[in-house]
């Protein structure tokens, strides 16, 4: 089978979508309020504004009782800001309150370059910072999703992708009907715990692909104010850390042929 037969889902490199998050210590008030920016500081970064609504379910298992799901609609849990080129979502800057967990996200659409990519977002931090400065967090996380599509009537063939001496796929994966493959682990980068969670999908229906999911999350020593992080050399290695793990991790399961198909190098 022939390397043609895949083809990454973007020109120079395989990431569909790439997110730093923060997580935060308390959630987020009013998050309407945040309307104001696309306004004024934000008005040339994004074109549209959005409060988030959510359902919650909770299925309730009590002794002796038949199980009942409970649906809860929720109001207002979050703003969004949207960015769009040619009619296409490219950006999206959100903050969200959820059962047991608060963040903002800033996820990529449209990826060039890790260094444009991470400049973009601590200019946007900054505005947030300055508009909100009572946001306190608790972890930083980098989340990158990779995709391939697979241009063959044949079925996907695994060892096109994947090295089979890689490090962190075992030798299962390869001769498995089913490629569904999850692992989380803990791994000590520049002194610092970082919790990583890798994901495999490869999807065999409609349009064949596989997919690559990666996060690394580094809960902070402290609860830190965000513009205190933002001020710290800690903030920006952290992340530039989370970016080479991400490559290292690439780099480890992919194919020789692969890695230079998508341009996979210490300046990207």
């Amino acid at each position: 089978m022939s390397l043609e037969a895949i083809s990454p889902i973007n020109k120079d490199h395989s990431i569909k979508e790439a997110v730093i998050s923060l997580f935060l210590a308390n959630p987020i008030i009013k998050p309407e309020r945040f309307q104001k920016l696309i306004e004024n500081e934000l008005k040339d970064k994004f074109q549209k504004f959005e409060t988030v609504n959510q359902f919650q379910f909770e299925l309730q298992n009590t002794v002796g009782r038949t199980p009942t799901l409970n649906q809860q609609f929720l109001q207002n849990v979050g703003f969004k800001f949207l960015a769009f080129d040619r009619g296409e979502n490219v950006r999206v800057l959100q903050g969200i309150n959820e059962k047991g967990r608060n963040f903002i996200s800033f996820h990529e659409l449209d990826y060039k370059r890790w260094r444009s990519y991470y400049d973009e977002y601590i200019n946007v931090l900054k505005i947030i910072s300055k508009f909100h400065p009572e946001f306190f967090v608790t972890a930083v996380s980098l989340h990158y999703i990779d995709q391939f599509l697979w241009n063959s009537v044949e079925k996907i063939d695994l060892n096109l992708l994947f090295d089979e001496s890689a490090s962190y796929i075992p030798k299962g994966f390869f001769d498995s009907t089913l490629n569904n493959y999850s692992i989380v682990f803990e791994k000590k980068i520049d002194d610092n715990i970082f919790i990583d969670r890798l994901e495999i999908k490869v999807d065999h229906q409609i349009r064949p692909m596989i997919t690559i999911s990666h996060n690394v999350t580094q809960p902070l020593s402290d609860i830190t104010s965000l513009s205190e992080l933002l001020e710290s050399v800690m903030f920006s290695k952290v992340l530039n850390s989370c970016h080479s793990h991400n490559k290292e991790i690439l780099a480890d399961i992919l194919t020789k042929e692969v890695k230079s198909k998508i341009n996979l190098n210490r300046s990207n």
